[in-house]
């Protein structure tokens, strides 16, 4: 959390207490006085006693209403300063995700960061395949790799439930929900003893889950399930654009490889020259340090540097050679 954050909240604990204070204990103070100085001398001794006990009594009382008042507040306090910092970290996180073009660094960036913000001690992301089962794509913490390969049919377990009604589900006991498949354990060696689990949602179609598992200190709780939420409908959207990056990448190998070939077929006397161009350009860019994107437009600028003479026909290339 920022400092200027655990500064708003002190600010906050300082008020609570001048509060109490003014609206409390200062008029007390007040009243204390004008009895001590108006009332005390003109009633008898044992009146006066009477009177003092009372008030003792009161000051306890307002001691004991401070210190349950700023006990409370203490607590309310830290449960707020506890949600500051998860939405901090879970603006962060967001913040990576976008920054993150690869499917696969992506999921697995995704499910450790919902494990961080639930305090679990492991977490997994499914996504769909073409035959519509679920298909574990990270698996982090005690798991093991013994289930990867396991496909969750639709309303299979708690994750083919979650999928299926496109509901979140908290079970802090297992062993007493029924849509809890032990099978799983069994095979991974892992105890579960608690999931949280919610969909993965892009253009109002479900693409697959998110679970975190055996909350370290307590249980999951309804604010958990909330950043969990968060936490998914932004992977969901950063899923969405990762696939689209890594298909247009795909395409623009697959026609870079073509363009490359044809030259090489076009003019074969240059067969292999393109691709040399553009390797020598990316090693001197590399040592006079140009940046990662600067270094992908030179490569692919030497990959295409004579991509003109596609144009140019054998005949007409051969004569201009003959003039020269």
């Amino acid at each position: 959390m920022s400092r200027k954050d655990t500064d708003f909240f002190q600010s906050i604990r300082r008020s609570v207490k001048l509060s109490y204070i003014i609206s409390s204990l200062l008029p007390l103070l007040i009243l204390i006085y004008v009895l001590h100085q108006f009332v005390f001398p003109k009633v008898g001794y044992e009146v006066a006693q009477d009177i003092q006990i009372y008030l003792i009594l009161v000051v306890i009382i307002s001691v004991l209403g401070l210190f349950f008042l700023l006990r409370e507040t203490n607590k309310s306090i830290s449960s707020a300063e506890t949600l500051q910092s998860k939405l901090n970290s879970l603006i962060g996180i967001t913040k990576q995700f976008r920054e993150t073009l690869y499917v696969d660094i992506l999921l697995e960036s995704i499910v450790k960061s919902a494990m961080h913000l639930n305090s679990a001690e492991s977490g997994s992301l499914l996504l769909y395949d073409d035959a519509g089962d679920l298909r574990f794509k990270v698996l982090v913490g005690d798991l093991g790799q013994k289930i990867k390969d396991h496909a969750v049919k639709r309303g299979e377990g708690i994750t083919g439930w979650v999928a299926e009604k496109g509901e979140a589900a908290i079970i802090n006991d297992t062993s007493k929900d029924k849509r809890f498949n032990a099978q799983f354990d069994k095979e991974s060696g892992y105890r579960t003893r608690s999931i949280m689990c919610v969909p993965l949602v892009h253009s109002n179609e479900v693409i697959g889950v998110i679970e975190v598992l055996n909350k370290r200190n307590g249980s999951f709780s309804e604010e958990d399930q909330r950043l969990l939420y968060s936490l998914a409908d932004q992977a969901s959207i950063s899923i969405a654009q990762s696939r689209s990056f890594e298909s247009r990448h795909s395409d623009l190998i697959h026609i870079t490889e073509l363009l490359v070939s044809a030259q090489d077929f076009h003019t074969p006397e240059k067969r292999g020259h393109a691709r040399r161009t553009a390797s020598y350009a990316n090693m001197i860019a590399k040592e006079v340090g140009l940046s990662e994107g600067e270094l992908k437009v030179l490569y692919y600028a030497g990959l295409f540097h004579d991509i003109g003479l596609l144009k140019v026909s054998v005949h007409e290339r051969t004569q201009k050679e003959k003039i020269k």
